[in-house]
């Protein structure tokens, strides 16, 4: 079967074809600046307690061990020995 025929009873030419093609291609273009966005977005992140690991939030290193404590796995005094070196660490030297 030709193309010809199915172009003529569209009224001739192949525009219905370009139409069709240009409109395939105008919704790619659009779903690629959609995703392009999306990633932008979500590679920006929150700059407070969250951290990025593969991809998700997590939650901060202070958070976790207060999960920890309130949980009973670690003891009160473990909990505040713990705390303080991580907010040591946070803490950046001053000059």
């Amino acid at each position: 079967m030709s193309v010809l025929p199915v172009c003529q009873r569209f009224g001739g030419g192949l525009h219905v074809f370009a139409w069709l093609f240009g409109g395939f291609i105008l919704l790619l273009l659009l779903i690629l600046v959609l995703c392009a966005l999306l990633f932008l977005f979500r590679a920006s992140g929150h700059k407070g307690h969250t951290y990025r690991t593969m991809g998700r939030l997590a939650v901060s290193p202070e958070h976790i061990l207060a999960r920890r404590f309130a949980a009973g796995m670690i003891s009160e005094e473990d909990f505040h020995r713990r705390l303080e070196v991580l907010r040591r660490q946070e803490t950046p030297p001053s000059t």
